[in-house]
Order: structure tokens, then C-alpha cells, then sequence
């Protein structure tokens, strides 16, 4: 077969095969652009600002959600929406800000925005724009530069069409994170200094107020001695202001008192079968995650759902005995419920992330 060109033939065949498959990977991925954007190595953000109708500028507070979009943009059309930098000027309109990782070389693009709100005077009960956009063939010429110009959107299905107004610009991903990072800390030393300013008698719900997750979604390692020393005398005095947190109907009253206990080195007894409870509140957040009902907003639910989770985990880890063992596996084969069945193939799933979770709690309190 060497002799008679056999091998020589296949291995032709082959490379050549391989080739016209390399070809059609190539433009295959060029189509559908899903590899980051980069400049000169390092990622490339869309930072979007939208100014708010007039009518929404009143009390920004009772927008329930916010949620952008950038299209095309590979594999990450959802963008971040940064509730904690969300402008609310006096005598002027809201302005929601929002951070794309770009993931496609489009130049054509459509930024929406799409809002939940409580209705009422302030507005109506929902509303969505876009605007469409061109970015730029070279990247690097337009880098770190300042805003451009606000214009205006298009509100989607309006009788009376509102005001949206868009603005945008491109940032190196270094350049943001260390903005985010600053910005960040600023934030959290501000939120410690009021904490350690409330006076001993000031009510539980301004103590919990320190540890809402958003938007920074600060670890129990990251809080300062000091702040856990006084959460740790807080709740040996006041038990059953805690126990009544916990017991709250509203689940975000709840996580915030799981999240501070969470921090707190020893949980008393009488707190325990609360805090057990306070289980069922998780299971909420993972009903939301799994609602296709909330379009878009599942995934805000989702990204709650597993810190709270591992957070209550972190909290039990503190609560002395006993915990009702009957009681506990009931919450946790309720939570596999709400998360539906762990996925074979992707392990990155809310379900399989779900179940491991319940089998490391399982096998930890046998």
C-alpha cells in the first residue's frame, strides 16, 4: 500500500478533509462573532447610559427592574445594570446605567431597555426602548474617550410615545474593572461607617439595611472585625427581633437577616429553628430563577438564588443545636423541586449547581 501511493492517498484525503473542515469553522465563527472583542489583548465594555422619561424621574425607587440588551452581541446579550450608580438628580430624570462585554465585532447594534415598575402615579407598569447604534471600525480610536451624544430612543409600542434618551461609550476592560473596584470600596466604607454610627437602640431594620446584597454582594470574610463584633452583640441582645426578621413574609426582610448572620460568629439557640425555616425563602428566589413567566428577569432571581443558598449554609454553620434534621431535608428536597432535575451534560445549570449544593449540606450534617 505505501508502494502503490494507498497511504499517501488517505493521507491526502485527510488533510485535505481537515482543512475544508478548519475553513468552514473559521467562517462559521466569523459569522456568528461570538469571541470577545478585544484591543491589543485586553477586552473591550460598552458602558450605555438611558435617561428615563420625565414621568419615571419622580421616584425611580418604585421601578421594580431594570434589564438592557445589546443585540447582536455573541453569547451575552444581557447587559449589567448597575442599581447602585442609578442617577436620580433633583428636578431632572433618572439615569440607568449599564456595562456590555463585548462579544461580537457587529458594527450594527440595538441597545434596549426594558422596565418593570409599580405603576401608579409615576408611570405606567412597564416600558421598553432601544436605539440603533454604529459602532466604530477601529476600536482603538475611540477607546476611553468621554460620552457621546444623548439620542433619542424609540419607546416600543407607546400610544404616547416617551422621552428614552441613549448614550455610550467604549472602555478597556481594565480601565473599568479598576473604576468598579474604586468605586466599590467607597461604597462599602461608607456602608460600615453608618452601620458602627447606629445607636444601640436604633430599630433591627436599619442594622439589616448594611448587608443587602446589592449591589456588591460583599463576602461575610470581607466585613470589617469591628462591624461583626457589634452584629454579634446585637443578636445576643435581640433574639427575637431577628426571629421575627426571619419570619418576615417579604424574603428580601429575610435574606438580609440571613446574610448578617451569616457573619455573626454564634448563632443562639432560640434563632435556629427560625433560621432553619428561613430555608423556604431560598426556595422562592429558585421558583423565580426557574419562571420563564419573568422573561429577562429570571436571571436577576438566578444570580440570587445561589448566594442566598450558600449563605444560609454559612449561617446554619453558626446556629447551635439543634437543628430539626426532618425539617431541614424537607426544605432541601423542596429546593430540588423548585430547581428541577441536575443536568448530565452542562454542570453550570442553576438545577446540577442546586444539587450539589443540597449533597455538600447533606453529607455535612449527617
Amino acid at each position: 500500500k505505501f508502494a502503490g501511493g494507498g497511504f499517501l492517498r488517505s493521507l491526502s484525503v485527510s488533510v485535505v478533509s481537515i482543512l475544508a473542515l478548519a475553513v468552514l469553522v473559521s467562517l462559521v465563527t466569523k459569522r456568528v462573532n461570538y469571541s470577545p472583542v478585544t484591543n491589543g489583548g485586553e477586552g473591550v465594555v460598552l458602558h450605555v447610559e438611558v435617561q428615563l422619561p420625565p414621568n419615571w424621574a419622580e421616584d425611580a425607587d418604585n421601578i421594580t427592574q431594570f434589564g438592557c440588551a445589546l443585540n447582536p452581541n455573541g453569547d451575552r446579550s444581557a447587559g449589567e445594570v448597575h442599581s447602585s450608580r442609578i442617577q436620580q438628580p433633583k428636578n431632572s430624570r433618572a439615569i440607568v446605567p449599564c456595562t456590555f462585554a463585548l462579544r461580537s465585532t457587529r458594527k450594527n447594534r440595538r441597545i434596549s431597555l426594558t422596565i418593570q415598575g409599580a405603576g401608579g402615579s409615576i408611570g405606567p407598569p412597564a416600558g421598553r426602548a432601544w436605539l440603533d447604534v454604529t459602532l466604530p471600525d477601529d476600536w482603538s480610536l475611540e477607546l476611553n474617550k468621554p460620552w457621546g451624544q444623548w439620542a433619542r430612543g424609540t419607546d416600543a409600542g407607546a400610544v404616547i410615545p416617551s422621552d428614552y434618551q441613549f448614550r455610550y461609550r467604549l472602555e478597556s476592560e481594565n480601565i473599568s474593572r479598576t473604576k468598579d473596584q474604586a468605586e466599590r470600596e467607597v461604597r462599602l466604607k461608607e456602608r460600615w461607617r453608618q452601620f458602627r454610627s447606629l445607636a444601640p437602640n436604633a430599630p433591627l431594620e436599619r442594622y439589616l439595611a448594611a448587608f443587602e446584597p446589592d449591589p456588591d454582594n460583599v463576602a461575610a470574610s470581607e466585613i470589617p472585625p469591628e462591624v461583626v463584633a457589634k452584629l454579634a452583640v446585637l443578636v445576643k441582645k435581640n433574639p427575637s427581633g431577628f426571629e421575627e426578621a426571619l419570619g418576615s413574609d417579604d424574603r428580601e426582610v429575610v435574606r438580609r437577616a440571613v446574610y448578617a448572620l451569616s457573619a455573626t460568629p454564634q448563632i443562639p439557640r432560640e434563632i435556629t429553628p427560625a433560621l432553619v425555616d428561613a430555608g423556604h425563602q431560598v426556595v422562592s428566589y429558585i421558583d423565580s430563577a426557574r419562571d420563564k413567566n419573568l422573561a429577562w428577569a429570571n436571571d436577576d432571581a438566578d444570580k440570587d438564588a445561589l448566594p442566598f443558598l450558600d449563605r444560609w449554609d454559612l449561617a446554619l454553620d453558626h446556629a447551635e443545636p439543634p437543628i430539626n434534621r426532618a425539617d431541614f431535608l424537607a426544605i432541601l428536597d423542596d429546593m430540588q423541586k423548585a430547581s428541577g432535575k441536575r443536568h448530565s451534560t452542562f454542570r453550570t445549570d442553576l438545577p446540577s449547581r442546586v444539587a450539589m449544593k443540597i449533597d455538600e449540606m447533606t453529607a455535612k450534617r449527617r
